[in-house]
């Protein structure tokens, strides 16, 4: 009996967990020296004006409405963009920095959230360029909740729903990037078609992204190709030469 109830609380526990909307993760704060320290090695830097626009690897959406969007500066780089945008996708400020390895951005009410999966590290930014906090992560489970979070494509806030989406929807299975975000809002008497509109686009950059892919594909097909190709003339060499000495 006193098993059931254990397996029954514990099943509670992680059902409580998984349909929270906040993720508050539990975390040990970094002291300051500590916090400074991370914040210098990822490199973190303050942007207050808009630059080009770059594919999205995740977004998230503030209770505001305020958009956040992670995106790399180039294909498999470790350096990283984060972008803030008001509503209707006009830029407000951003930040630049280093993550070996995934990361994912998320709102704490208006704060930014930045999750350093490889570090098991959140930090936590303002508007105006100050680290408010930095936390280890301590559990497997609160980094699997952000993972699942964080890779979704779809947010809804304040009755509108924000999408991800791509030109070429069949090439995300090779390549987990995006050009735009969609925002989906009902219409007024409920009846009527929804409103979409276009907050963020970045078909070109997703482009080049996708041309780089394919080049590399390209390159590892010719350089397999060339291996295979080496191989088997080596093999023919030796048969020949054994059976010249026989």
């Amino acid at each position: 009996m006193k098993k059931r109830i254990a397996a029954l609380s514990t099943l509670i526990i992680l059902i409580a967990l998984f349909s929270l909307d906040s993720l508050a993760l539990p975390g040990e704060a970094l002291d300051e020296d500590s916090k400074t320290k991370y914040i210098s090695n990822i490199r973190l830097k303050f942007v207050c004006e808009a630059d080009d626009k770059t594919p999205i690897e995740c977004f998230d959406v503030s209770d505001g409405g305020n958009i956040a969007i992670l995106s790399d500066v180039a294909l498999f780089s470790s350096d990283k963009t984060v972008r803030v945008l008001d509503e209707n996708g006009v830029f407000k400020y951003g930040y630049d920095l280093r993550a070996h390895g995934s990361a994912y951005v998320v709102f704490d009410d208006e704060l930014l959230m930045i999750y350093f999966v490889r570090d098991d590290t959140a930090i936590w930014l303002d508007d105006k360029g100050n680290c408010v906090k930095a936390e280890k992560i301590k559990t497997a489970l609160s980094d699997k909740r952000f993972t699942d979070y964080g890779i979704k494509t779809n947010r809804v806030k304040n009755g509108s729903q924000y999408s991800l989406k791509s030109q070429y929807p069949v090439l995300n299975f090779f390549l987990y990037h995006y050009s735009r975000i969609e925002k989906r809002t009902p219409a007024a008497d409920d009846e009527g078609e929804p409103e979409v509109t276009i907050i963020y686009q970045a078909d070109g950059a997703l482009n080049k992204y996708y041309s780089a892919l394919l080049l590399f594909i390209l390159f590892l097909n010719v350089a397999g190709f060339l291996i295979i190709f080496i191989h088997v003339k080596r093999i023919k060499r030796i048969s020949a030469s054994k059976t010249i000495n026989q």
